[in-house]
């Protein structure tokens, strides 16, 4: 259950157990304290924290007085939310006897048993909730920590203690370049390309996070794929937007939660809303959802609290009726369809009792599994066999029953209605198994974080009530002001800055997908969000928003905070025929055009297109299928995949713009699927990793290039090196064997007479195919000549240093 719920219960357990005396001293409150803190420094060798990499200290709270131990300890919060309900946790720590001081917040956690059962990862909560604070240190030394808790009874804090942290291959966080800001580079100076694509809904899948994803992580590690979208916004580990509670078809439409602030349980707010005649069932169980874990032959408690209201029946004479929770027989099969809806009697098996018209009551029963269960496929809510009414669900629980009047934790994901108050811990610990995966394989993950739409926070007007009126002016509150659904949002940020901002995995926090890029209540929310998050140091990420298609430099200019710009746009067959046709020439357009723009408004910062893709017929839904002959194509010049080799290559220009193409495997088509087109990243990533494109010298290569060729790139004269992409502009996805052309690249700028070290790569199989030294002339132009080119190829001028592939948490741990 909630956290909330679950004190809250607690609480009032206690009240009522403990007698009133009605004479002697008052007792003196009991204080608030931290007690049983270890930490993880014994799965390192010799004790040694890593530098970057993740030191975790696990502790306890005792006899504190908040209600919410989600949210912090605030005595003056805004309007609707209570004062002092909170707690906040913090762990300071300095790595130089505290003449620096770092504050990282910790997080409230409930552990999870991890296996994997039946082919699907099994997460199931054991033993007590504690408190974990997760850090990177990020230099060698001696280092100390002390953890302070407080609340409206008090302040607590913990002895100091001293732990070691050594040297390590990791090169640590992903920042802005400080010396071109076109750049990311990582904490040690190198340069980061940021290859990479959207991984969105469940392309990162949430339902079994190891086992779906660990191949396709390795994949792109192997690949150079650097740099992974996902919105974690749909996980519903915070908000309501996509919570797994779902009305059943074909009754309801559209399938999407009801959720109400008109009748709520007392400090909750929201409910689930349902009706006899649109919504008599909601389940936890479909597309969006995790199976729920469970223990075989294992008696569950199952508690529901709901109101009830107006009831009729029965529908069907001399069977119950009411309100009603249900699962199957045998656990895993469904509740719907014709003479197996979950709303009529003798469908299901009932594991609460039938509740009538009631206020605030809880329905309760049990369900024992089967001896090998260790999955349940959906937990139903029902009004079954009603003619009329309605019901109102709080909080679903389903518990273990360990004997003695003891009880498990819940194993319901998303048990509250209240999702605006809390982060759930199945889902959570779910995303701490992709944050692992992406540590393993050098995977950078972007997560979009929240919902704008998202039917709580958007209902929440500047008073701080819950409304019928659903507007982004509710979601994104009033400049300069701290309203209430920017204080939860808080909380939210947080809880991520908490739990996950340790890993070095995350290259980025994004707020939210496409808000509107004229609106300047989204520019000030997404800048408060992005100076929220810089607070953390070292530990803290680089923040933005994304909006949509249009790109006024106003928008950017009014979050000095964001870290970097990020515009959504598509190219249209029927609106951009040539750069449909000329993928390079796709990238390379934007990159130049958002790279005039920035220079015009002042904007030193990187930008990425974090959505794009070839489209036919003005409806992003319609990805193109005109590639397939490119990517399938069993012909002596098909099935090349030019298309994306192009579009890679292409971002070799000296715009700087990042592509995260958005359809990477829609319908088994376009990067892979079907068929895998990775390897393309490989190769340009070998070429480019080893380029120190951040080191503030660079500039485009300017090339004068003859014959028809197409030559782009970037030279560093203080350095003496260049690097090129050089194009016969016919090789293209529909044209695969055009007439060969030859000419010449020309680079000015070179000391003349000074001998250069040329590298021709072959752009295909991502690898030198040849070396030569080659003069520059009188002038310091440095000419390459190019015969019979008929495809593409690479070129590197100067001399390199490897860059050497970091090693991963799971390297360093012992």
């Amino acid at each position: 259950m909630p956290i909330t719920a679950r004190l809250t219960s607690a609480l009032c357990a206690l009240a009522l157990a403990t007698p009133l005396l009605a004479a002697g001293p008052a007792a003196a409150p009991v204080a608030l304290a931290i007690t049983g803190v270890t930490d993880n420094r014994g799965d390192y060798a010799g004790g040694r924290i890593p530098r970057y990499a993740k030191f975790e200290i696990t502790f306890s709270i005792a006899n504190t007085v908040a209600a919410n131990l989600q949210w912090p300890y605030d005595p003056a919060p805004p309007p609707g939310v209570p004062a002092g309900a909170g707690l906040t946790v913090n762990a300071l720590f300095t790595p130089d006897n505290w003449a620096t001081t770092y504050t990282q917040p910790a997080f409230y956690d409930q552990p999870f048993d991890y296996q994997v059962r039946r082919g699907h990862d099994w997460l199931y909560p054991r033993g007590d909730p504690v408190w974990r604070v997760r850090f990177a240190p990020n230099r060698a030394g001696t280092w100390h920590y002390r953890l302070s808790a407080q609340d409206a009874s008090g302040l607590a804090q913990s002895p100091v203690v001293s732990f070691t942290v050594g040297a390590s291959a990791s090169r640590g966080f992903v920042r802005v370049s400080p010396t071109d800001p076109r750049y990311f580079e990582f904490s040690d100076g190198t340069y980061f390309p940021g290859l990479g694509y959207n991984m969105n809904w469940d392309h990162v899948d949430w339902r079994n996070p190891v086992s779906a994803n660990q191949d396709n992580f390795r994949a792109m590690g192997a690949n150079g794929i650097q740099l992974v979208r996902l919105w974690l916004s749909q996980w519903a580990v915070f908000g309501a937007a996509a919570n797994p509670w779902r009305c059943i078809l074909p009754r309801c439409s559209p399938d999407w939660p009801e959720i109400t602030s008109a009748v709520s349980y007392a400090g909750r707010e929201t409910a689930i809303a349902m009706s006899a005649s649109y919504n008599p069932c909601m389940s936890s169980g479909h597309w969006l959802s995790a199976p729920i874990a469970v223990e075989p032959d294992t008696t569950y408690r199952v508690r529901v609290r709901v109101k009830t209201e107006n009831l009729s029946g029965p529908r069907l004479a001399g069977q119950p009726f009411g309100f009603v929770a249900k699962l199957t027989a045998d656990g895993n099969s469904w509740l719907q369809g014709s003479g197996n809806n979950c709303n009529d009697p003798g469908v299901g098996v009932a594991v609460t009792n039938y509740l009538g018209n009631s206020d605030w009551a809880e329905a309760i029963g049990t369900y024992h599994t089967g001896p090998s269960t260790y999955f349940l496929s959906a937990f139903y809510l029902t009004l079954t066999n009603v003619n009329t009414g309605r019901a109102y669900v709080d909080q679903i629980v389903m518990e273990a029953d360990l004997g003695g009047g003891r009880y498990g934790p819940n194993v319901l994901p998303k048990p509250g209605a209240n999702h605006h108050q809390y982060a759930d811990q199945d889902l959570s610990a779910r995303f701490d198994l992709v944050v692992a995966l992406a540590e393993q394989n050098g995977v950078y993950l972007r997560p979009v974080i929240l919902n704008w739409q998202d039917p709580i926070l958007d209902s929440i007007d500047a008073s701080g009530a819950l409304t019928d009126e659903h507007s982004p002016a509710n979601f994104y509150g009033r400049e300069g002001a701290l309203t209430k659904a920017r204080w939860l949002q808080q909380t939210w940020w947080r809880y991520l800055q908490a739990r996950w901002g340790y890993s070095t995995a995350i290259h980025s926090w994004e707020l939210l997908n496409e808000g509107d890029p004229f609106d300047g209540r989204h520019a000030a929310l997404a800048d408060a969000f992005a100076r929220y998050m810089h607070q953390f140091k070292p530990n803290d990420h680089l923040a933005t928003t994304s909006t949509w298609s249009d790109y006024p430099q106003s928008f950017w200019l009014a979050c000095p905070n964001c870290d970097f710009t990020d515009v959504h746009r598509y190219i249209f067959l029927d609106q951009e025929p040539e750069r449909f046709n000329d993928t390079a020439l796709a990238t390379f357009y934007y990159s130049r055009l958002i790279q005039q723009a920035n220079q015009e408004a002042g904007l030193a910062r990187p930008a990425i297109r974090g959505e794009t893709g070839f489209v036919e017929a003005g409806d992003p839904n319609h990805f193109t299928r005109r590639f397939d002959d490119d990517i399938f194509g069993t012909g002596a010049n098909a099935g090349q995949g030019l298309w994306l080799h192009n579009f890679i290559w292409g971002q070799i220009n000296a715009g700087g713009l990042i592509e995260s193409y958005w359809y990477e495997n829609y319908d088994g088509r376009h990067i892979y699927g079907q068929k895998d087109q990775r390897a393309h990243y490989r190769a340009y990533y070998a070429f480019i990793q080893d380029v120190p494109l951040s080191n503030g010298h660079y500039v485009d290569a300017a090339a004068l290039a003859t014959g028809g060729l197409r030559a782009w790139g970037q030279k560093d004269l203080a350095n003496g090196r260049a690097h090129l992409w050089i194009q016969n502009p016919d090789h293209q996805w529909h044209t695969y064997a055009p007439a060969a052309r030859s000419g010449s690249v020309t680079l000015a700028g070179f000391s003349p007479g000074r001998p250069y070290r040329v590298e021709w790569w072959d752009s295909y199989a991502g690898r030198i195919a040849s070396t030569e030294a080659i003069a520059a002339d009188g002038a310091g132009n440095l000419v390459l000549l190019i015969h019979g080119l008929t495809a593409d190829l690479a070129v590197r001028v100067g001399r390199y240093r490897a860059a050497s592939r970091p090693v991963h948490r799971a390297q360093v741990a012992r």
